[in-house]
């Protein structure tokens, strides 16, 4: 189809080619890409049995506050359609919570309320969005890393490339891995 070219919100294709391509990066110390590797694999074999083709649709990708526009007494308008890929619905919705799914019970309920005034919502996917910023964590770092090799720097981070900065990535890596281990806390009523 005509979005053939997009990403693939798939651990096993999407966060694999973006944590070879750090590797790959003079951005990261020689000294620190097994472990930022060895989290990374990690998180990859954990979490690539979660994700079925099967629910894959186009989404917008990179659904935050950001690419929000709030006019009063207007709808609301995304803007910023660059990163559209294919990947699981509940990737355009939790990017938009303001805080931890197991805070943010009420936001979520009537963030799918109006989603599924529109399409139907598979809940169980629910699941998904810790392993999803676990995704979103190596992409960042990907995209960062992508503007200092065409650009040679990145706006986005101060520090980014620096031994702290990697040092912090791999550690935050591996707190995810085990906050995915963990499973969500509670989904509230929204289950």
């Amino acid at each position: 189809g005509r979005a053939s070219h997009r990403i693939v919100m798939e651990p096993r294709r999407s966060t694999l080619d973006q944590l070879n391509y750090l590797l790959a990066s003079p951005c990261v110390p020689e000294d620190l890409k097994s472990p930022l590797q060895e989290a990374g694999m990690a998180i990859i074999a954990d979490i690539g049995p979660l994700f079925p083709p099967s629910g894959m649709i186009r989404i917008h990708g990179d659904c935050h506050f950001s690419n929000v526009i709030s006019r009063p007494g207007e709808s609301f308008y995304l803007i910023d359609f660059d990163d559209m890929a294919m990947g699981p619905p509940v990737q355009d919705i939790w990017m938009l919570l303001p805080g931890d799914v197991d805070e943010s019970f009420v936001e979520l309920d009537l963030f799918l309320e109006g989603y599924e005034t529109f399409r139907s919502f598979d809940r169980r996917t629910l699941k998904l969005i810790e392993p999803l910023r676990a995704m979103r964590y190596i992409h960042y770092m990907a995209w960062c890393a992508h503007q200092v090799t065409e650009d040679g720097s990145t706006r986005a981070i101060d520090g980014f490339g620096s031994r702290e900065y990697w040092q912090t990535e791999i550690a935050d890596l591996v707190d995810q891995r085990l906050r995915i281990a963990e499973g969500p806390r509670s989904l509230g009523n929204v289950l």
